[in-house]
């Protein structure tokens, strides 16, 4: 995998920090009943790269040195190490967290069903994943143009947050809730919960609510 050094963006730069799951926001400080509920996710194990172990109770990948022995399937991902969620989203609001801990190398965000497994692509919107990328020290969206984000203290725990009408899907920092950057699109068919991992540091764990 080669990246490219992204382009700086001033840290003025609004990206719909006043939209989201403001709900939720507010139930992390005084624990009621949200809209929308946080989704409870799981690991697809026929999606992800040999180079990725899924947790039994699938809610968590953690990057291996060595190739797993496992089939060829037709959805799993072989130039990207990277997992989808089992679950879709054709239409609503969805929520949910990833706790990333210091895992240096990753991407959280969304992708579309039909997001290329076996061709070599670029992990962006029009190959139809939305992400934000921990690439070492910087941060970054594979949006058109490649823009570093002004993030100052790097997240241990991500929240997702989806309006599939509004073809918005927002990341935030889960902890102190601020808002890191929004992709806006037309999502024309179901879209999944996309992760990748490539460092072996921490596993990526997806965040089980109990509400």
């Amino acid at each position: 995998m080669q990246f490219e050094k992204p382009t700086k963006v001033p840290a003025d730069l609004g990206f719909g920090e006043f939209s989201g799951p403001l709900q939720y926001m507010a139930w992390k400080q005084i624990v009621k009943l949200i809209n929308p509920v946080p989704a409870a996710l799981h690991l697809d194990p026929s999606t992800a790269h040999p180079r990725l172990v899924v947790s039994d109770h699938k809610a968590s990948v953690k990057f291996s040195d060595s190739k797993q022995q496992v089939p060829d399937l037709p959805a799993r991902f072989v130039n990207w190490h990277s997992v989808l969620a089992c679950e879709g989203f054709k239409s609503g609001q969805h929520y949910w967290e990833v706790e990333v801990g210091n895992n240096s190398t990753w991407a959280v965000g969304l992708a579309r069903a039909s997001v290329p497994r076996k061709k070599d692509f670029s992990p962006e919107p029009r190959a139809g994943v939305w992400a934000l990328w921990r690439l070492k020290d910087e941060y970054t969206t594979l949006a058109m143009p490649r823009t570093a984000l002004p993030v100052h203290t790097g997240p241990r725990t991500l929240g997702v947050y989806l309006d599939y009408e509004a073809g918005q899907v927002s990341l935030y920092d889960a902890v102190n809730l601020s808002h890191l950057c929004t992709f806006t699109d037309k999502f024309t068919e179901k879209v999944h919960p996309f992760f990748l991992t490539g460092c072996a540091l921490d596993p990526l764990k997806l965040v089980r609510f109990r509400i």
